[in-house]
């Protein structure tokens, strides 16, 4: 019996020494050749999972070349994963910098990212005779041409006019705005591959309404009298309630104007000026409290005397007027693996007043492209030496074939604000508190490309009132108080985008 359990004690030795031989030998074997002959076998037969990891684990083991990196660039775009691509490609320029596969696959990584302006950089390091085989045009003149309309129904906001004028029926008024429309065309010329200019001319028409509540005191007069010296008008003096609404429009026009690098190294740098001129007819309230009227006729001499008294009269004046608002923008944003960093810098003066603004933005593309996507922002501004901060949330991804959604919320006080390179600038007198908004994107064929885009705002209005702020009995204190009311209101865009 122990000579049993002896013999397979040593069997059970052996075995396990042959074993470690055997491990030894697979690990041995696996050397560059074993990684290199294993990703290119899957390679070829369009194994991307299998490629991807032989070639990381190649990677693990210290082996790094070009091919390496070509096959996982390759495997990486056929998943779909097309920011790792680029890092992979980007890995293989490395071994030789100037392989146009390499960059070829960086430039298709790009456009199936829809960043044309990273796209149009890597074309222009293709040579010619690359492009030609994969039908690539190195960077058109005209890159592209857009149209966009915009509409906003009334809110139905304002108050009425007893309301307006406040409980002691003094003063007060109210700018509201109607119906807005908008229409705004533009395109984009590509100078050079690395520079492009975009340029976009906007008509807005915003039908606008000014309401009015008073009262006022003025002589009426009741009746003529015939003395024996000539004649005495006789007058009451009763308190009157008014309320007027004067329509009016705001037009606009926009001219806006960036011009875009992207350096070899990915970093692209935007600088914006937006320029727009404002007319409307504004309505000028002059308030008179010494009041003049006829007194009496003196026939002897045929004179006039009048009598002065206290009272409150209102007068209406309107003219034309105009004025110029700008900013100007400058931002640097570059990609870094899944993400997208932005950062950003304006100055503006809008209506009359000068702020600035610094803000940074942060996208995440968690799959490598725009299946799914989510962004951050934030943005300070600078205004009459006090900050106000403005954030933004937003997410979006591909839910048919060639068509994504996009939906975001603002918070913050948007008065007087801009965004995105100052393309979007917020310059009406309403306050804007919150936004949020839906985006849909669909792309028709290789050229064509129709936005829908729905926003709602949370808005404040401001009221002017003039109230007696004196106890009952008293001599009266006129006081001004300017308060708000909150409203919410649409607008619904749509747009047309041609790329050549």
């Amino acid at each position: 019996m122990k000579l049993y359990c002896r013999q397979l004690f040593n069997l059970f030795i052996i075995l396990l020494v042959m074993a470690g031989y055997q491990v030894s030998a697979q690990n041995e074997a696996k050397d560059s050749r074993w990684y290199d002959s294993a990703t290119y076998e899957a390679y070829t037969q369009r194994n991307w999972p299998e490629v991807i990891t032989q070639g990381m684990n190649a990677l693990s083991a210290g082996y790094d070349y070009y091919y390496l990196r070509m096959r996982l660039g390759a495997a990486a775009y056929e998943t779909g994963n097309y920011s790792k691509a680029i890092s992979q490609y980007n890995k293989a320029l490395r071994f030789n910098s100037s392989d146009d596969e390499a960059k070829s696959g960086k430039y298709f990584s790009y456009i199936n990212l829809g960043n044309r302006d990273q796209a149009a950089r890597i074309s222009g390091k293709i040579g010619n005779e690359k492009l030609d085989a994969l039908h690539i045009r190195k960077g058109n003149f005209l890159d592209m041409v857009f149209l966009e309309s915009g509409y906003s129904p009334s809110s139905g906001h304002g108050h009425n006019p007893g309301e307006l004028a406040g409980t002691d029926s003094i003063y007060g008024e109210e700018d509201c705005q109607k119906d807005m429309f908008y229409t705004q065309f533009g395109g984009k010329i590509r100078v050079m591959p690395a520079l492009s200019i975009f340029a976009a001319f906007t008509r807005m028409n915003i039908k606008m309404e000014k309401h009015l509540a008073y009262s006022y005191l003025v002589a009426h007069l009741d009746s003529i009298a015939y003395p024996p010296f000539g004649q005495a008008y006789l007058y009451s003096f009763p308190k009157t309630f008014s309320a007027i609404n004067i329509p009016y429009n705001i037009t606009q026009g926009d001219f806006y104007l960036n011009t875009t690098y992207v350096a070899d190294n990915g970093l692209k740098i935007t600088a914006a000026l937006h320029h727009l001129q404002v007319q409307y007819k504004k309505t000028s309230v002059q308030f008179t409290s010494n009041l003049t009227d006829t007194a009496y006729f003196l026939a002897a001499d045929t004179s006039w005397h009048m009598f002065n008294y206290q009272g409150s009269a209102y007068s209406l004046y309107q003219w034309d007027t105009s004025y110029s608002n700008y900013v100007f923008s400058i931002s640097a944003s570059k990609d870094i693996g899944n993400v997208t960093l932005d950062l950003s810098g304006s100055i503006s003066d809008f209506n009359r007043m000068r702020q600035s603004e610094v803000g940074s933005s942060l996208t995440w593309y968690p799959m490598g492209n725009t299946n799914l996507y989510g962004g951050v922002s934030t943005v300070s501004v600078f205004n009459d030496k006090k900050q106000r901060m403005v954030y933004e949330l937003s997410l979006g991804g591909k839910i048919f074939e060639n068509t994504w959604i996009t939906g975001f919320w603002t918070q913050g006080n948007m008065n007087l604000y801009n965004e995105k390179n100052a393309y979007v600038v917020f310059n009406q007198p309403d306050y804007i508190t919150s936004r949020t908004g839906i985006d849909l994107t669909c792309l028709l064929g290789k050229h064509a490309e129709i936005s829908l885009m729905y926003r709602i705002y949370l808005k404040d209005s401001q009221q002017l009132r003039y109230l007696n702020a004196a106890p009952a009995g008293s001599d009266p204190v006129i006081t001004s108080s300017v308060t708000s009311q909150s409203y919410t209101n649409q607008i619904f865009i749509g747009g047309l985008k041609w790329k050549l």
